[in-house]
């Protein structure tokens, strides 16, 4: 009964109709072709065993690509391969606009069930926080979406010292990523 009057509904919402969805910016691991692409298809392994894979289907759909409207600080954490879009504050905001990048990513409209758990899945807010961004998209228009940042107070030192901004997180640096579920487990 429920299920088929869900999907009937699913039909009738137009792709000009964004109500409901939430347009997200991803630069690192996210994106298509990386290690946690999969999470857009099909939620984290939890999720999907006690969901059924096919209720996240289509609950992020690409968008197009983008880069950050403001010169932005991408940084990738060595100890992880994890890339970090760093959140500034008053007394950093002069590094971002001296070594930071238009940095690349792509868009995505996602639910909000997918929204949810992709706050999940990026630990918002105790770790990452989901926050509003400006994007410029191929036809020079600008948009401001929402995009998972690092508060730069929680960035590791060394990674700032470095002075290592990417303008994009590509191949080489996923290939030696680790992710969560394969990390040493952190004892209190």
């Amino acid at each position: 009964g429920s299920q088929s009057a869900a999907r009937g509904g699913e039909e009738r919402r137009t792709q000009h109709n964004t109500m409901g969805l939430t347009r997200l910016f991803f630069y690192g691991t996210l994106k298509r072709g990386f290690p946690n692409h999969y999470v857009l298809n099909f939620g984290t392994a939890s999720t999907a065993v006690a969901e059924g894979a096919q209720e996240l289907a289509n609950k992020a759909v690409f968008v197009g690509e983008a880069v950050t409207a403001q010169l932005t600080r991408l940084v990738v954490d060595p100890t992880h391969q994890v890339p970090y879009l760093l959140a500034e504050d008053t007394t950093t905001q002069h590094e971002a606009e001296s070594h930071g990048h238009h940095v690349a990513g792509e868009l995505y409209d996602v639910d909000k069930d997918m929204l949810a758990m992709l706050d999940e899945f990026e630990s918002h807010p105790s770790w990452y926080l989901r926050s509003p961004i400006t994007v410029q998209l191929p036809n020079g228009q600008s948009e401001t979406v929402e995009t998972y940042t690092l508060p730069v107070a929680r960035c590791p030192q060394s990674v700032l010292d470095s002075k290592d901004f990417l303008q994009n997180y590509d191949l080489e640096h996923a290939h030696n990523y680790v992710p969560p579920h394969l990390r040493p487990k952190k004892t209190k």
